[in-house]
């Protein structure tokens, strides 16, 4: 059941791919650290993890940011959904410091290979 003023958009599998590149594991764990776990508790956290699964859980959190923050509520993360995580700041989440630090150093390395490579010639 959707909250007053939401229009479930069942066509939609929780992430509109042709609006936004996030996963719905992703969107799974940017709202479960930033307050809306409580709607993904029994079984999208089943194993500790995200399940990935655009399930009833999934979708209840996602109208739930959506009228928070008074955009289209509809269940469905697209442009407007990400564009206000962003806003927020939710999507640095994503990133931790290790994931950068590899980053860098797959980089360096990539970029080591270059040269060593383009000296040959």
């Amino acid at each position: 059941v959707a909250p007053e003023g939401c229009n479930i958009n069942t066509a939609c599998n929780c992430v509109d791919s042709s609006e936004t590149t996030l996963s719905i594991s992703q969107v799974q764990n940017i709202l479960k650290n930033n307050g809306y776990g409580q709607y993904m508790q029994e079984k999208t956290f089943v194993s500790g993890q995200a399940d990935g699964i655009c399930g009833d859980e999934t979708r209840s959190a996602i109208l739930a940011f959506q009228k928070d923050n008074e955009i289209q509520c509809d269940g469905c993360v697209g442009d407007e959904t990400e564009n206000k995580m962003k806003e927020l700041g939710l999507l640095k989440s994503l990133e931790s410091p290790t994931d950068l630090k590899v980053s860098s150093q797959m980089f360096f390395i990539s970029s080591s290979a270059l040269l060593r490579n383009f000296s040959i010639w």
